[in-house]
């Protein structure tokens, strides 16, 4: 029985869970001189999932949306810097 839900829950091999693992993207908030403010790990079922979590992200400074070693966009913030 599931401690959490109260149900019986299937038992799963990690192995199983690794293979159905959802993509993980970085957001990064770019301050106005260019540099990282901080970054959001972001777990997403696709990209078109993970450009709108990181769109939301989006507020004054800029956000870049990554996956691994490559860029997929940037958002560009209201600052007049940014």
């Amino acid at each position: 029985m599931d401690h959490l839900s109260g149900v019986n829950a299937p038992r799963v091999s990690r192995s199983v869970l690794q293979d159905r693992q959802m993509p993980e993207y970085r957001a990064y908030i770019i301050r106005p001189d260019g540099h990282i403010h901080y970054r959001v790990d972001l777990v997403c079922k696709n990209e078109a999932d993970a450009k709108e979590q990181a769109k939301a992200l989006v507020d004054s400074f800029d956000v870049e949306l990554w996956e691994l070693d490559k860029v997929l966009e940037r958002f560009k913030g209201s600052s007049p810097h940014g």
